[in-house]
C-alpha cells in the first residue's frame, strides 16, 4: 500500500507526457493483433508459475545449473576473497588482473590468439562488426544469423547482403557479384538448431579473400573434445578470423 501511495504522489508531482496519436495507434494495433487475436487475450510469455522442481526451458541457463550449490559456493567464495575487482573496461587494466587472466584462459581454451571479454554476446557481435566493416565493405550474412549480427551491420552503416540459410553456393554467387567482404554465420543457429556447413563456408571465404566471423554461442561448451566449440572440433581455427560466443549458454 505504501508503494502505491508513493507512486501516486510522484505521478502528481511529475506528470507524465501523453504519447502522440501515431504511437497510441501502433501500440493498440500490436495489442489487438498479437495479444487479442493471436494469443486469445493471454500472453505468450506468461504461463504457469514454475515451482522449485520445474525445468525452465525458456531460460538461457540451458543445462539448469546456474543455481547448483557448487557453483553458488564457488562464486560467493571468489567475491568474498577478491571482491568485485575494478569495475571498468579491460582496456584500462594492466599487469596481473583476474579479468585479463580470464580473457587469456578463454582464448587458450578456444585455441585463439587472444580474446576480449565483453558485457554480453550481443555487445561482442555488434562491437566486432562495427570494428571491421563500414559502408564500403559488404557483409554477407546468413538469413537466420542472430539479430545481434544484423544490428552490428546496421550500426556500422555497412551493406547487408543476405544469403539463403546454409547455402554456400548462393553465398559464393553473392560474393562474385558484390566483391570481397565479411561473412557472418552462426556455428549452430538458435532459430532452428541447424549446424552451419563451416568447412564449405571457410573454403569460400579463403578463395574469395573474405573475412569469416563465426558466432559460437550455441556450440561453445557442447562441441569439441572439451567443449571448445565447432570451429576447433572441425580444425578450422586457421580459416576463421573471428569467433564470438556467449558465456550465458552452456558455460
Amino acid at each position: 500500500m505504501k508503494n502505491n501511495v508513493t507512486r501516486l504522489h510522484l505521478s502528481k508531482k511529475f506528470p507524465c507526457a501523453r504519447e502522440p496519436e501515431f504511437l497510441e495507434r501502433r501500440v493498440n494495433a500490436y495489442y489487438r493483433n498479437r495479444v487479442q487475436n493471436t494469443w486469445g487475450g493471454g500472453h505468450i510469455m506468461r504461463g504457469r508459475i514454475p515451482d522449485k522442481n520445474a525445468l525452465l526451458l525458456s531460460s538461457n541457463d540451458y543445462l539448469f545449473v546456474a543455481n547448483h550449490p557448487a557453483i553458488l559456493k564457488a562464486a560467493s567464495e571468489s567475491i568474498l576473497q577478491k571482491g568485485n575487482g575494478l569495475l571498468m573496461s579491460g582496456i584500462f587494466l594492466h599487469g596481473a588482473n583476474p579479468l585479463l587472466q580470464l580473457e587469456q584462459n578463454l582464448a587458450a581454451f578456444m585455441g585463439a590468439e587472444s580474446g576480449i571479454l565483453c558485457q554480453s554476446g550481443w555487445c561482442a557481435n555488434t562491437g566486432l562488426i562495427q570494428s571491421i566493416a563500414n559502408e564500403q565493405i559488404p557483409v554477407y550474412v546468413d538469413m537466420l544469423a542472430h539479430m545481434s549480427l544484423w544490428e552490428g551491420i546496421r550500426s556500422a552503416n555497412a551493406t547487408a547482403v543476405m544469403f539463403y540459410h546454409n547455402d554456400p553456393e548462393y553465398l559464393e554467387r553473392q560474393i562474385l557479384k558484390y566483391g570481397p567482404g565479411v561473412i557472418v554465420v552462426d556455428s549452430i543457429y538458435s532459430t532452428n538448431g541447424s549446424i552451419c556447413p563451416l568447412q564449405e563456408i571457410a573454403d569460400i571465404a579463403g578463395a574469395q579473400g573474405c573475412i569469416l566471423v563465426v558466432d559460437e554461442s550455441h556450440s561453445l561448451g557442447t562441441h569439441g573434445e572439451q567443449g571448445e566449440g565447432l570451429v576447433v572440433s572441425m580444425g578450422l581455427t586457421e580459416k576463421v578470423h573471428f569467433r564470438t560466443a556467449s558465456l550465458a549458454k552452456a558455460l
